[in-house]
């Protein structure tokens, strides 16, 4: 089997000596990549809506704006309305 022995067709030039270095940078850029999207997805947002009644008043217990936030959460879950329609109401109902 020709493992080692490489074509030459003259259109790309195989290096006399490769490389076993691994890519750090590409590494630790893909990787902080993924960090941050994990971050921004976890805390890049005030409020989320969630997907149930219960766990979207989770989020708001023990803050400052547990009423707000609760009047958030059945603006979206019990009456049906649009996020942007219960954003407005929280944003204008928060301390």
């Amino acid at each position: 089997m020709p493992f080692k022995k490489f074509p030459d067709f003259g259109i790309i030039k195989h290096p006399k000596k490769l490389s076993n270095k691994f890519p750090w940078l590409f590494f630790i850029g893909v990787a902080s990549s993924f960090c941050i999207i994990i971050v921004y997805s976890l805390f890049g947002h005030e409020v989320m809506p969630r997907n149930s009644l219960s766990d979207c008043n989770k989020q708001f217990i023990g803050t400052n704006n547990e009423m707000a936030g609760i009047e958030f959460c059945e603006c979206l879950h019990v009456q049906g309305q649009s996020l942007d329609d219960c954003l407005a109401t929280y944003e204008k109902s928060k301390i």
